[in-house]
């Protein structure tokens, strides 16, 4: 009796404790009643939430929802895709972080041998063109390159995805012709593509409402971006290299954002009809002596912010052209050919020029060398420049060329890197 008194006994008092400091597990877990206050880095295990505690969303994907399908297991909140492995399709439209269900896809691969188009069982490029549709609007390309014109049209939205964020896995290059040309009543998208050496236009994009996103458009025969009408937006591509003008707007309206605009022989990017936004991106070194367009040619009516425009050839003023009055602001433009940076229908504000400015200067408007990391290729300021914390302070853009915050420092940094 005494044996079984004190089992019962012990049985009654038992109870672990834990101690709440400890970092909390991998997957945001904590021992016995803890729980995981992810607003500390890192996250932390504590016995209760304190004001402002986050409390975990989530445990795996399944309690997520589509426009943020995935579980982060380092703070248990739900979030976007980022990538097309984290989708059970392998399809990750990255621009809205949203995972493409695999029943409304199809899937091409270089050495694609089968009519199913599906994950398992790839086609070819050509097969595949052919299965788009309302029905399967999406196209996940393989790795690898592929020779072969890619043609977008019909109606509803397409989508054009490579394996990853890195262009670099997909190859779209063409013997004749250009390599993408779009024609879609209603949306597409393509995104993580390197689109090479075709001996026309990279893409030519002739209405509906198109989203470029990490793109790289190198070495074509002819214009990298022609934009000929409906809605365009460019984000985060390189167009680099290309024998015509890098971006060419005829009709419609156009948005860049995060774009590297470099060495493209006609020049850099030709708003001709005047509409449209470009902001966090760089122009740098485009055009020849007798090229038309230098770094920028606007019609009239466009938004520049925070750009960079520098070391540009070409073209009746090298740095920027307005054709009609139209303003530039919080952007740098420097060491671009030609007497003067800027042509007299311009206006500039809270911007920097090197060597000269405008005839008729803003207060805001700096004169002075940029300094940049690298003199000959850099675009990044350094920590002297007189750019930094100078441009206009009520800007509304809170990120970078890199995807840095705006402002780091007082204000923000004129053109398009933010110094960190």
């Amino acid at each position: 009796m005494r044996g079984i008194a004190l089992t019962l006994l012990l049985a009654g008092c038992y109870g672990p404790t834990f101690a709440p400091g400890t970092p909390c597990s991998a997957t945001g877990d904590c021992p016995g009643d803890l729980v995981c206050d992810t607003s500390q880095s890192p996250p932390t295990c504590v016995e209760s939430l304190p004001d402002g505690g986050i409390e975990p969303a989530c445990t795996d994907d399944s309690d997520c929802f589509d426009d943020a399908p995935i579980c982060d297991l380092a703070t248990r909140q739900c979030r976007g895709c980022v990538a097309d492995s984290e989708c059970a399709s392998d399809i990750c439209h990255e621009l809205d972080g949203t995972c493409v269900d695999e029943s409304l896809a199809v899937y091409a691969a270089p050495d694609g041998a089968s009519d199913a188009c599906t994950r398992t069982a790839p086609c070819s490029l050509d097969v595949a063109l052919n299965q788009l549709s309302t029905l399967r609007p999406a196209l996940k390309l393989a790795a690898g390159v592929y020779a072969r014109e890619l043609q977008l049209d019909g109606t509803g939205e397409r989508i054009v995805s490579g394996p990853s964020r890195d262009p670099a896995e997909v190859t779209l290059t063409v013997p004749f012709g250009r390599a993408i040309e779009i024609a879609v009543l209603g949306d597409a998208i393509v995104e993580g593509l390197t689109i090479a050496e075709s001996p026309d236009a990279g893409v030519v994009d002739r209405g509906g409402s198109v989203t470029l996103s990490r793109l790289a458009i190198e070495r074509n025969g002819g214009i990298g971006i022609d934009h000929r009408q409906g809605q365009l937006f460019v984000s985060d591509c390189t167009i680099t290299g290309n024998d015509g003008v890098g971006i060419v707007s005829n009709g419609g309206g156009i948005d860049i954002e995060r774009t590297l605009v470099d060495t493209n022989a006609g020049g850099g990017i030709d708003l001709a009809n005047g509409g449209g936004t470009v902001t966090n991106t760089v122009i740098r070194g485009n055009g020849l002596a007798n090229s038309n367009v230098g770094g920028l040619r606007i019609g009239g009516g466009a938004v520049i912010e925070l750009v960079t425009i520098v070391r540009n050839t070409g073209g009746l003023f090298s740095g920027v052209n307005c054709q009609l009055p139209a303003s530039i602001a919080s952007s740098i433009v420097a060491d671009n050919g030609g007497a003067a940076q800027m042509s007299p229908l311009c206006s500039a504000r809270y911007s920097l020029f090197f060597p000269s400015g405008p005839t008729d200067m803003d207060p805001t408007n700096l004169i002075g060398e940029p300094r940049f990391d690298n003199p000959e290729t850099g675009f990044h300021l350094v920590a002297d420049s007189p750019g930094v914390d100078a441009a206009d302070p009520a800007s509304a853009v809170r990120d970078d060329f890199d995807g840095d915050d705006r402002p780091a420092g007082a204000a923000p940094d004129i053109g398009a890197d933010e110094l960190r």
